[in-house]
């Protein structure tokens, strides 16, 4: 289904109006995959991809590592012939990360890519790996046996730790840019320390927020690091504890998504959904549960006018790859 852009949010085009859009050969896309209890997400541009996070704790459980979700999202990419320029590892709890060393394992260079660049402290530069950026050198001792072993295995793969305050510029594939940043949480939680990343396509905007709390929410907004953006990843699954009201001030959402699952603490929750309607009205709001698939979101960045209304249009569908456990 096709949305154009508004003022208070997204119009749904009728069947008349979306007869005559072509998003051409090559937009952007991001999958929210249905993985239930986490968070994978893969933004692709033709065979280039990027991804946010990687990891559900059903299957092994929580504190061991997906390899079934690894399995897949390898799969996925491999049956694709995607390949990774970069990644998020937005913040080091194993319900976003616990299936990512798997999923390197099983696709092994099939999977990985390089090409991206990339400007900030250490200058500018083309990468010549795979780059992951990561909000901590902390990851735990999970993570380190298992994600840290994996890159430092693989030479392909390279880390980058985002230091507090820091900003880094990413582009790749002409008209697709990035900035990464972070900031610490305010009661020195480092887990909850996210990397945040706003992502621009042509006329198109997109912002991921890992999880993170109100508090953490509103030192990006004083470091006016947040502007407006069509495409939202709602922060922390939907959770009460973050999508201020100041924050949404800030970035006031087109179209909102969240992973979520049927867990207590992976719900969409409805204040949460009043907050974002608050400031826009018309705003579409999606999680992965109540849509029952892989939400994806297709645009070519390019500015249309549609009746009355001048925006951006997205192709919004919800897929069905089976990426969640079989038991939920």
């Amino acid at each position: 289904m096709f949305y154009i852009t508004t003022t208070t949010g997204v119009r749904l085009l009728d069947p008349t109006e979306s007869a005559g859009i072509d998003l051409g050969n090559n937009p952007l896309e991001m999958t929210i995959f249905n993985v239930g209890g986490g968070e994978a997400i893969l933004l692709r541009q033709g065979m280039d991809g990027f991804m946010v996070d990687g990891g559900a704790y059903w299957g092994t459980g929580f504190f061991k590592r997906n390899a079934a979700l690894g399995e897949k999202l390898a799969n996925f990419l491999v049956d694709r012939k995607i390949k990774l320029l970069g990644m998020v590892a937005s913040h080091p709890h194993l319900d976003h990360l616990n299936a990512i060393s798997s999923m390197w394992e099983i696709g092994g260079d099939e999977i990985i890519g390089k090409g991206l660049e990339l400007s900030g402290r250490r200058g500018t530069e083309t990468a010549s790996k795979l780059i992951i950026f990561e909000s901590t050198k902390d990851r735990g001792t999970y993570l380190n046996e298992t994600l840290g072993r994996a890159i430092k295995k693989n030479k392909n793969i390279q880390s980058i730790i985002l230091k507090v305050k820091d900003v880094i510029d990413i582009r790749w594939g002409g008209l697709l840019t990035g900035q990464l940043f972070k900031d610490n949480e305010v009661d020195s939680r480092p887990k909850y320390e996210s990397i945040f990343m706003s992502l621009t396509f042509s006329n198109s905007c997109f912002l991921f927020t890992g999880d993170s709390y109100k508090s953490y929410e509103r030192k990006l907004v004083n470091r006016d690091l947040l502007s407006e953006t069509h495409v939202l990843k709602i922060t922390h699954h939907g959770s009460s504890s973050g999508t201020g009201s100041l924050f949404l001030d800030a970035v006031r959402p087109h179209i909102a998504v969240a992973s979520t699952s049927d867990h207590a603490t992976h719900r969409l929750e409805e204040d949460v959904k009043e907050r974002i309607r608050s400031e826009m009205p018309d705003a579409l709001i999606l999680d992965t549960s109540t849509a029952n698939g892989d939400l994806v979101i297709r645009t070519d960045g390019k500015i249309r006018t549609v009746g009355n209304n001048n925006g951006v249009v997205y192709d919004v569908i919800v897929e069905n790859y089976r990426f969640r456990n079989s038991s939920q």
